[in-house]
């Protein structure tokens, strides 16, 4: 299992495509997740109020699926409220970094930077990130890999997102910056000649057929034509 200890605050959680993404790495051992009790209890709050729409029903099946899936992202942060007086950020938010304290992660995603000046941050040598930046660092770190959880995600939905072509759509309005590089990646049109090329082709994944089939046309073309390029 993964060592490298990451929190995923509730506002990443809260979009299905998004929260299944990282999930997917997480279950790849990219990295692995932390959360609490408070923070799923907000996840699961929100999922059933009004913005969401979803019954308390299924509110409770998400995040019961979640706990089922890594029952030791709780596990990590456990005792961290013991920590919170001593947090000095955004008081909504100081039971999240009283979980990164306790569990040592070294990293928060979230969207509300805001609420986690660095200042306070670096005793505890904790950084924050948008979910896109973090999205972006993982796809610099094992492109290959993240490419393997996106066709991992698609093959494995029975509604839409059932593409990658899909998925790209949904997650552009989240994580723009993540969305141009995988799409960079695939078809990289300005790199289409010379040793940017080649620089190209050397960074493209290993596709197996089935996976290529399921690219949008467009991308799907531009990937063979580039691996036809690939001495």
């Amino acid at each position: 299992m993964a060592a490298f200890r990451v929190v995923l605050d509730a506002c990443v959680m809260l979009s299905q495509t998004l929260n299944d993404l990282l999930l997917t790495l997480a279950d790849a051992e990219l990295f692995r997740p932390v959360w609490t009790p408070d923070l799923l209890d907000e996840v699961e709050r929100n999922l059933s109020g009004e913005r969401f729409g979803n019954s308390p029903e299924q509110a409770a099946r998400r995040v019961q699926q979640m706990r089922r899936a890594f029952p030791f992202a709780e596990e990590e942060s456990r005792g961290y409220r013991e920590l919170i007086p001593a947090m000095a950020n955004e008081p909504k938010d100081r039971h999240v970094l009283a979980a990164a304290v306790r569990s040592g992660a070294a990293l928060i995603v979230t969207a509300d930077l805001k609420d986690f000046p660095r200042a306070v941050l670096d005793p505890f040598d904790v950084e924050v990130v948008r979910p896109d930046e973090f999205l972006c660092d993982q796809l610099d770190l094992d492109s290959e890999a993240v490419f393997e959880c996106i066709h991992v995600l698609v093959a494995r939905n029975t509604l839409p997102p059932r593409t990658v072509g899909e998925l790209l759509e949904v997650l552009a309005r989240l994580t723009p910056r993540f969305v141009d590089a995988v799409r960079a990646l695939l078809g990289a049109p300005d790199e289409a000649s010379g040793a940017g090329a080649e620089s190209v082709v050397s960074s493209l994944p290993e596709l197996t057929d089935e996976q290529i089939d399921s690219l949008p046309p467009e991308v799907r073309q531009t990937y063979r034509q580039l691996r036809a390029m690939d001495p």
